[in-house]
């Protein structure tokens, strides 16, 4: 269960859309939560990055939280803290997540203007690379809903234990609402360089036989999904081909209705940090509904299913 709910804010009407989602699992979860807005110091080395007044700004970021504290104390009946603290905005929230012992982080994927540098943009990928605490990024929109209601998770898996990590986080959203579940299988359709007649075609990447992977997939899905059941969870699964993996999870999640995605990030670059795979980040820039992004180990191998899937279910 939710405990510990961190929401980073950086002063703009954009940001604050974070805020009903927030509201929303911590009302459900009895979850704390504490806003937080990154002061980054002013420094006069450098031009045109002075504050004329830092002591001016402090108190209104001050008054700026505790308006929407008082706010949301009211929603949930109990006390909202807000902290302010200094430093670069990825490794002020960091440390701020580990001393609270936050365990998600909900923020949108943009911030624009407000009382103070609008940062989110780049903090949310930021956080995503390198927080290790599941995040909960919701994307700015014109008009915001009035309650944000989770009736449908899609959970893209694909038989690895990076993927299986969303399990977890995703099943706790779900128990909040009594949300369905979905679990999907990407089978990625083989993409080949042609050959000189006589010669085999050179895959350049896709599955080199899609029906076996089907299969597999298949029967991967069913057992995690046989062991959600168990535990009285409406689970449907699904299999696509698609040459584009995060097209079909974005077409699926459209299909499905879904009122969130939950999968786990993926992949390091050359340079052995850890990084937002390429499918998780395509998801989440283009995705119409929030994203819950989970840390995830190495992973171990895609199909077929491992003994994995069931710890992770039975966890």
């Amino acid at each position: 269960m939710f405990r510990s709910i961190l929401v980073p804010l950086d002063g703009s009407a954009y940001s604050e859309q974070a805020l009903a989602l927030a509201t929303w699992v911590a009302g459900r979860s009895d979850a704390a939560v504490e806003l937080c807005h990154v002061h980054q110091v002013s420094d006069p080395a450098f031009p045109g990055s002075v504050i004329e007044d830092e002591t001016a700004v402090l108190s209104h970021l001050r008054e700026y939280l505790g308006v929407l504290c008082r706010r949301l104390s009211r929603q949930l009946d109990r006390a909202v803290a807000h902290r302010i603290v200094e430093g670069s905005p990825v490794a002020g929230l960091i440390g701020r997540a580990r001393e609270t012992g936050a365990d998600l982080i909900v923020l949108t994927t943009h911030g624009h203007g407000g009382v103070a540098h609008a940062w989110l943009g780049a903090t949310a990928e930021a956080l995503a690379r390198q927080a290790g605490t599941p995040l909960f990024l919701v994307r700015p929109v014109a008009r915001i809903a009035p309650e944000p209601g989770i009736k449908r998770v899609l959970i893209p898996l694909d038989g690895s234990r990076t993927a299986e990590a969303a399990l977890g986080p995703a099943l706790e959203l779900a128990a909040l609402a009594g949300a369905s579940l979905r679990l999907l299988a990407v089978v990625e359709l083989p993409v080949q360089l042609p050959a000189p007649p006589g010669e085999a075609p050179v895959l350049l990447r896709g599955e080199a036989n899609p029906e076996e992977r089907r299969v597999a997939a298949l029967q991967y899905l069913e057992g995690v999904a046989q062991g959600l059941r168990a535990r009285d969870l409406d689970v449907e699964v699904e299999i696509r081909d698609a040459i584009s993996p995060a097209t079909a999870i974005l077409q699926a999640a459209a299909e499905f209705g879904a009122d969130a995605i939950a999968m786990a990030t993926h992949g390091r670059s050359r340079l052995s940090r850890p990084a937002v795979g390429s499918v998780s980040d395509k998801v989440i820039r283009a995705a119409g509904v929030p994203v819950l992004l989970v840390p995830s180990r190495e992973s171990e191998g895609t199909w077929p299913r491992r003994q994995s899937a069931r710890a992770a279910v039975d966890a």
